[in-house]
């Protein structure tokens, strides 16, 4: 007896291929199946097969509709996902809200330090200039510090470890602003930074620092004769490495090769979270 055809656009039939990866996610469909034709019966497994799918096949090419300003993107929509927005819940329509009453404010006492950054960011790059004018960065990073500037999520009080302002922060904002309307970046950043590397924007970098000397455990494993060679130079991961940490990579052009490397970004640090013990650990000195 043959067996049914598989739904248009199901994981069995050619996962990349797929024009919605994020239709795998729809309880309405019933007959999504992962690569061994296993049936998905719960939104986690739903949710690993759209990592797995992003990660082997990668996301389609964009389509030209969503090279304007302020386009909700299937990539935008993709990481949101994959970072733990929830857009129907409440809270994310009262965030919404509140961004614009913060908005309302305007400049924040980082506002001259986001101005000598802003207008320089991805310069160069025509696409990036045509979805993301200057004033959309600087109004959502104003409101960032405005939100953060003196919070933070640690445990630790609020005078120790206030957020800040960090050259390179402008990067991480506008790769938001240019795959989602204001309002989803300004969220996905935010959740983002607060959630997945607040020690990214505390006093001194400490996440990154930390980050950095990951690098070189990771170089010493791997290449051990190269590391001791760089080593015994003085040279560690906080010399050639930084800039490249502190962005998560968004410092080396093009663009469009980044936000292959975000789509992989965007999933892993959420991911951590639901791996063995010893991966949450990683990810307690990495991310936060």
């Amino acid at each position: 007896m043959e067996s049914a055809p598989a739904e248009a656009g199901a994981i069995g039939e050619e996962p990349g291929r797929a024009s919605d990866p994020l239709a795998i996610l729809d309880t309405a469909s019933l007959n999504r199946v992962d690569k061994k034709g296993r049936l998905l019966t719960c939104r986690y497994d739903r949710l690993k097969e759209l990592r797995r799918m992003v990660i082997v096949y990668g996301l389609p090419v964009e389509e030209p509709e969503e090279d304007v300003e302020n386009a909700l993107t299937l990539r935008g929509r993709v990481w949101k996902v994959l970072l733990g927005m929830d857009d129907d819940s409440a809270a994310s329509v009262e965030r919404k809200q509140e961004y614009k009453r913060t908005v309302a404010k305007g400049a924040s006492s980082s506002d001259g330090e986001i101005r000598n950054d802003t207008f320089r960011t991805f310069r160069g790059d025509p696409s990036f200039a045509r979805r993301v004018p200057e004033a959309t960065l600087v109004r959502a990073l104003n409101a960032f510090l405005h939100d953060h500037g003196m919070s933070c999520q640690d445990g630790r009080p609020d005078c120790d470890q206030p957020f800040r302002y960090f050259q390179g922060m402008n990067i991480l904002c506008g790769i938001f602003l240019y795959v989602l309307p204001e309002d989803d970046a300004y969220l996905s950043l935010e959740l983002f930074v607060t959630k997945h590397c607040p020690r990214y924007v505390a006093p001194q970098l400490a996440g990154v620092h930390v980050a950095c000397g990951l690098v070189d455990r990771c170089l010493q494993t791997l290449d051990y004769k190269l590391y001791k060679h760089l080593l015994s130079r003085g040279i560690t991961a906080k010399v050639y490495a930084y800039p490249i940490i502190l962005s998560f990579f968004a410092c080396i052009p093009p663009l469009s090769e980044l936000l292959h490397i975000w789509d992989v970004v965007s999933q892993n640090l959420d991911f951590c979270a639901d791996l063995p013990n010893p991966w949450i650990d990683f990810r307690s000195e990495f991310c936060v």
